[in-house]
């Protein structure tokens, strides 16, 4: 049986390698003739644990093609493009809706329709495709840890018109990855999908917001979040550390998305407004802090230096990143920046990316983490005694916390 995906970004690819490991005969298809060509040469534009090993490992199962006539073959054909969001993280669904529609004038009309893409409600029952073989399927992949996520997923949740059962072909399929398969309707599924994400807008806001309260109450955060964690009803995967609010354009989409539709319904969207203004209070701490300190220490024209440029460890993407933020804030002072995946951000003359962590150091007056990479959690103070520059130490994630800073008579300021 062959399997087509529509669409290959982060989510197309990650999930067609992860199909293809399965055992399946792949059909990727892109527009783009330059993208597909380096798709075959396993040349990707995104950056994942093991990407590569599954593309040497399972590529010979995919035929990547920019030849919409080559999904004709496909009896199942997920469109999986990651939905582009404007500045105000509003999903550009009428363009998307319109690129799908024009796939689907050259399929097979006995293929199974999946839309894996984040839909508003109501959106794929709109499409015009036969219903008894047109699906939604939530997907719940995380950057820097998506491959193990696609090929061992909790759950499979699929949206159909009959909430009782699906094809057997396509049961089929998605019993190979050894999952409970839960089926309702469409809006349901779409829905659940929302639901998961702003779950999670509201561990992360509360997390922020009790570890500010209990810092300021004199308790230790990490000895409470610890219990938490062993509660049943929280659990160990919990958001319970605090972090710069949210990020990445996901969550946010989806908060705007939720918002939009209480206010059309006439609900009470007062919680929504006070997670993004959370949100938002935390994205900006390190450049509140950072005012504070120069304050203090009455000098403006320190150098900065940024350690973690992508919104989140083991990703690449900038996309609403605290990081890049506080570099538009503070656009007149010099400021050297290194990050793992990231070699490049345009659009700032007073960035400078820098080749290692201690070349940031060496430069720093002020030093600010942006994220948790492992990296990070190596720094000793070797490398910031051999600075002779530092003054403070700005970390939200507490990644350097056994660092003695009062012994080295540098400024230290986490969230925790």
């Amino acid at each position: 049986m062959k399997i087509g995906f529509v669409g290959l970004s982060h989510l197309g690819i990650i999930s067609s390698l992860v199909a293809a490991s399965k055992g399946y005969q792949i059909v990727c298809y892109d527009s783009d003739p330059v993208n597909i060509n380096l798709f075959k040469k396993g040349i990707f534009n995104i950056d994942e644990p093991n990407l590569y090993k599954y593309f040497k490992s399972y590529s010979p199962k995919i035929k990547y093609s920019n030849k919409i006539a080559d999904l004709k073959s496909c009896e199942i054909v997920y469109f999986s493009e990651d939905i582009k969001t404007n500045d105000k993280n509003i999903s550009d669904i009428k363009n998307y809706k319109q690129k799908i529609n024009k796939v689907l004038k050259f399929l097979n009309k006995n293929s199974y329709i999946v839309v894996l893409s984040q839909v508003t409600p109501g959106f794929t029952e709109s499409l015009n495709w036969n219903k008894k073989k047109l699906f939604y399927q939530v997907e719940t992949l995380i950057f820097g840890n998506a491959i193990k996520r696609a090929s061992d997923p909790e759950r499979f949740i699929i949206g159909s018109n009959n909430s009782k059962k699906i094809p057997i072909k396509f049961s089929n399929f998605l019993k190979q990855y050894n999952c409970p398969i839960l089926i309702m309707n469409y809006k349901s599924a779409e829905i659940t999908k929302i639901s998961i994400n702003l779950y999670l807008i509201s561990q992360v806001s509360m997390t922020n917001i009790l570890a500010d309260f209990v810092k300021k109450f004199g308790a230790n955060w990490t000895d409470i979040s610890n219990s938490l964690r062993l509660d049943k009803r929280i659990g160990k995967h919990s958001y319970l550390n605090p972090g710069l609010g949210i990020s990445g354009g996901n969550l946010e989409r989806d908060l705007v998305t939720v918002r939009k539709l209480f206010s059309k319904n006439k609900l009470n969207n007062n919680i929504f407004n006070e997670y993004e203004s959370i949100s938002n209070r935390y994205n900006k701490w390190p450049n509140h802090i950072f005012k504070q300190i120069i304050y203090q220490i009455k000098n403006k024209n320190l150098i900065i230096g940024i350690l973690g440029l992508a919104y989140k460890k083991n990703t690449h993407s900038l996309k609403n990143s605290p990081s890049i933020k506080f570099i538009k804030d503070n656009i007149k002072s010099k400021i050297f920046a290194f990050d793992p995946l990231i070699n490049k951000v345009e659009g700032f003359q007073n960035l400078q990316i820098s080749k290692n962590i201690n070349q940031v150091i060496s430069k720093s007056n002020i030093l600010i983490i942006f994220n948790d990479s492992d990296d990070f959690k190596k720094i000793t103070d070797k490398e910031l005694i051999a600075s002779k520059k530092l003054y403070a130490v700005i970390d939200p994630y507490s990644v350097m916390k056994k660092i003695k800073f009062e012994k080295l008579n540098i400024i230290y300021k986490s969230l925790i």
